[in-house]
């Protein structure tokens, strides 16, 4: 199974990209976002993978984060939503928006995702609510049951640093998903290293 794909990235496609690696061109199905336009052609990327065996099919789908790569697994277990679907939603709405509208019933706010219709939305909110943790008052996001996808809300370094960026003008989602993209962001988090987390997150909004 192959865990990350890591490499420059070479071309951003209409759902895809190409990432090579080691003289070879890997294909991976991705949500083509800001997120991921704000990597850049010719510029090193790493994709949280998730191999797709079919049986007229092998796909490799990638995300920029684990907890992208999380609710990924998760919408592909809901009957009737295969990986190409599960992609389409991930890249229609953003993460919070998918979780706070299965946590909150609103299978309105999935159909706006191409191709979801009222069935399949109310589908998703019936496999997935009960493994969504309802958000507190306080929190940014939600948490998947048993998923890595973590409140960044519960720590005030975070906090701190999401305000600081969006004082820049920064938008709310993409200063959390920056901050989230730091790697080992948790112990800056809780080492209180507000600051770092903060330059840390302009370089890759920078990107």
């Amino acid at each position: 199974m192959i865990a990350y794909v890591q490499g420059e990235l070479k071309r951003i496609e209409e759902n895809s990209v190409i990432v090579e690696n080691g003289g070879i061109g890997y294909r991976v199905f991705a949500p083509i976002r800001e997120d991921m336009l704000r990597v850049g052609v010719g510029r090193e990327v790493t994709l949280h993978t998730y191999f797709s065996v079919r049986e007229d099919a092998m796909q490799l789908f990638g995300f920029l984060t684990m907890d992208e790569l999380d609710l990924f697994k998760l919408l592909i277990n809901v009957k009737g939503v295969g990986p190409k679907f599960a992609l389409a939603i991930l890249t229609s709405l953003s993460m919070t928006d998918i979780l706070f509208a299965i946590a909150q019933g609103d299978h309105k706010a999935l159909t706006k995702a191409p191709g979801v219709g009222n069935k399949t939305a109310q589908q998703i909110i019936l496999d997935l609510k009960g493994k969504i943790t309802a958000p507190s008052a306080d929190d940014t996001t939600i948490l998947p049951a048993g998923s890595s996808i973590t409140s960044v809300a519960e720590n005030s370094a975070v906090a701190d640093a999401i305000a600081a960026l969006e004082a820049l003008g920064y938008a709310h989602t993409a200063a959390t998903e920056a901050v989230r993209s730091i790697p080992g962001w948790e112990a800056l988090a809780e080492a209180g290293e507000v600051s770092q987390l903060v330059r840390e997150s302009l370089k890759r909004l920078a990107r």
